[in-house]
């Protein structure tokens, strides 16, 4: 009798969400083998139930499933991972975590056993394996700011006229193309000052249950939530909506608050729900999302301890955005404040699409709550009794809050007029100009890099960056003409006018970039707007005479003989070939009442050993493996039992060496209501 051993996998989905208690100590560096990791802060909070890794490029997560887990000699239980989960996909069409990728994946692997040790053994076990780039905590995010039950008067918005709002508006830049990606608990889309200033997709067809965009999310008309995974990212907290209204409430609509952007839309990402903490998986979810729609400016009034390379990378990834940054409010506790000496995150990674933001008071000086760091934190901006939107048991309503988070979106807010007004602008020139053109006060020094505060209207006095000439060097004939063209970046900029100059007028002469040739020589003609200038140079040939050629008599052609034509030969029609089938590997498949034979044929390639062959069998769902089994091989064939919840699934079956290389292309088992009689 055969005998078929099957190994099933059950799942069991944990979430444990936590408070925002951190020690302040940091754990030792890891590096290990080729595989590279920051600051495991094994001290900051996070989800006790899951861990992520990023898989390296081409490497699949093949080796999460072998029974000899690649070369670090582990077995599959003594990982115990429970369920994996893509965190690059979000779809029901074709994924493997199998194949190989052309591009490194993030997933999510979600515990047998919930526990802050289990958490710490798991990813000291992952670090072993070469297919792993990094393994790190799901770590949790709070949201930056402090209950206040002190209500500010109604319209005195201190902080719109230190930031000198009033000369933006008299610019009247018309925001209302401008998407502005607010990460966060997600907004009321029917407050009076926001209803008309939600983003709403225009690849998508509202409640017809088709992914219109193709983006891999179902009626995602205005926004997503990422943490119940369904289109309605309305605020169970409030916080998301305080910041919306700080970044574009509605203006001169005679009620409630005003904004800097007035009519900029936000698109609710919502990665929090009614508590204020997250994870880093919605977090991820939330930044791809950004970067598949080309959103251009992120807010993000989020914190946490944990440095994540998975989330700095994502980041990273969204070249064009610029991301918006609490600085955090640790100062409120017993934590520590300064960022220099402890990092928070994400305003502490270092890339040049990131600023970070502290927040001010009335006077100018750093918030009492406020962290800071004079080299990790770039620029302030009011944040102490902030008046904006809010809701309260579904009623719109204002309320007053402090905390970076209201500091971050006036920063926001600017960089999205910056990006209306300047379209031509990157993130890290965006970045400098708010940098370099905010006002520097006395209670920001040594507190801030800049030891400034925002100032809305002198970050939009951009004076010319750069200046291009369509060509940097010309030859032309004494008396030609050639013109030149400017290219000032950025557009719009305050210089605007660009003037030319030649150095040797004998030679050549410009008007308005129009070079006009006079003597031979070599020029230069610059094109100069504000302070910056390009040049191209001229050389001028000056025409030298040439002496007439002596006139030769052309020879008298002979005439060719005419060819006699050969006649052609008749064809041999060639014998039509026998079509042959070409020799495939594959397997055969029998299905009885659940019940599925698969027998392995190989045809094309010699038969491994039986010993030597690992074959999958995998039940995929919503981008997720909920199941998973790993069968014997005897006389080339295997039996498995396709379980009822998972008649819905799509079954893979793969079949690999013992070196966890293919040894055939993925089989895929077709399902039906009711499975296939197998031949009697």
């Amino acid at each position: 009798m055969k005998k078929y051993v099957v190994i099933c996998i059950s799942i069991v989905i944990a979430f444990t969400w936590n408070c925002f208690p951190v020690s302040s100590e940091y754990s030792n560096d890891y590096i290990l083998s080729d595989n590279y990791y920051h600051d495991v802060n094994y001290d900051a909070e996070f989800d006790e139930s899951s861990v992520l890794v990023l898989m390296r490029q081409n490497s699949g997560a093949v080796s999460l499933f072998s029974t000899r887990l690649s070369s670090a000699g582990m077995t599959f239980a003594g990982l115990g991972i429970a369920e994996i989960e893509n965190l690059d996909v979000h779809s029901d069409g074709d994924i493997s975590l199998f194949s190989a990728d052309e591009e490194s994946i993030a997933l999510k692997l979600t515990l047998k056993e919930p526990g802050r040790e289990n958490v710490i053994e798991t990813i000291e076990k992952l670090k072993e394996i070469p297919e792993v780039e990094c393994a790190e905590p799901n770590y949790i995010y709070s949201l930056s700011s402090l209950p206040n039950d002190t209500h500010y008067v109604a319209g005195n918005q201190y902080g719109l006229d230190k930031i000198s709002a009033p000369a933006v508006w008299a610019m009247d830049i018309n925001c209302s193309d401008m998407a502005v990606a607010v990460i966060d608990s997600g907004t009321m889309p029917t407050h009076p000052d926001l209803v008309n200033n939600i983003w709403t997709n225009p690849g998508e067809i509202p409640d017809n249950g088709i992914d219109d965009d193709g983006n891999g999310y179902i009626d995602d008309v205005q926004g997503w939530d990422f943490y119940s995974n369904d289109n309605d990212a309305t605020d169970e907290n409030g916080h998301g909506t305080h910041v919306s209204g700080i970044i574009s409430a509605m203006t001169n609509n005679k009620i409630g608050v005003a904004s800097l952007a007035r009519n900029a839309k936000i698109v609710p990402l919502k990665v929090f729900g009614s508590g204020k903490d997250t994870s880093n998986d919605y977090v991820y979810k939330a930044l791809k999302y950004i970067d598949s729609m080309g959103f251009t400016v992120a807010n993000n009034s989020f914190g946490g301890f944990g440095y994540s390379e998975i989330i700095f990378n994502a980041i990273k990834s969204c070249k064009n955005t610029v991301f918006v940054t609490a600085s955090g409010n640790a100062a409120s506790g017993s934590l520590p404040n300064n960022n220099d000496a402890k990092p928070i995150y994400p305003a502490s990674y270092q890339s040049d699409n990131i600023i970070a933001v502290a927040a001010t008071d009335k006077n100018d000086n750093l918030s009492t709550f406020s962290n800071y760091g004079a080299n990790s934190v770039d620029v302030a901006a009011p944040g102490t009794s902030i008046y904006s939107t809010m809701w309260n048991s579904g009623t719109p309503t204002y309320s007053s809050l402090n905390g970076t988070s209201m500091a971050c979106p006036m920063v926001t807010s600017a960089a999205a007029i910056m990006r209306k007004r300047y379209p031509d602008m990157t993130p890290a020139e965006i970045i400098a100009q708010i940098e370099s053109s905010a006002d520097v006060v006395g209670g920001l020094t040594g507190k801030v890099k800049t030891s400034a505060r925002l100032n809305a209207y002198e970050a939009l006095m951009v004076h010319a960056i750069r200046i291009e000439l369509n060509k940097s060097y010309l030859e032309l004939k004494k008396g030609e003409t050639s013109a030149l063209t400017a290219n000032v970046h950025p557009m719009n900029n305050v210089d605007s006018v660009v003037s030319w100059q030649s150095s040797d007028e004998s030679i050549a002469v410009v008007d308005n970039g129009t070079v006009t040739a006079k003597e031979g020589g070599t020029a230069i003609i610059t094109a100069s707007c504000g302070e910056v200038s390009a040049e191209c140079t001229i050389t001028v040939i000056a025409p030298t005479p040439t002496p007439s050629p002596t006139p030769t008599p052309s020879p008298t052609p002979t005439p060719s003989p005419t060819p006699t034509p050969s006649p052609s030969p008749t064809p041999t029609p060639s014998p039509t070939p026998t079509p042959t089938s070409e020799p495939v590997d594959r397997i055969d498949f029998k299905q009885s009442e659940g019940k599925v034979l698969a027998k392995l044929v190989f045809e094309k390639t010699i038969p491994p050993k039986e010993e030597d062959i690992n074959l999958y069998v995998a039940y995929k769902k919503n981008g997720i493996i909920s199941h998973i089994e790993v069968t014997n091989v005897i006389e080339m064939e295997t039996i498995f039992i396709v379980p009822e919840k998972y008649a819905d699934c799509e079954i893979s079956v793969y079949v690999w060496d013992k070196d966890m290389k293919p040894l055939m292309a993925v089989q895929n088992l077709e399902q039906n209501a009711k499975y296939k009689e197998a031949d009697a």
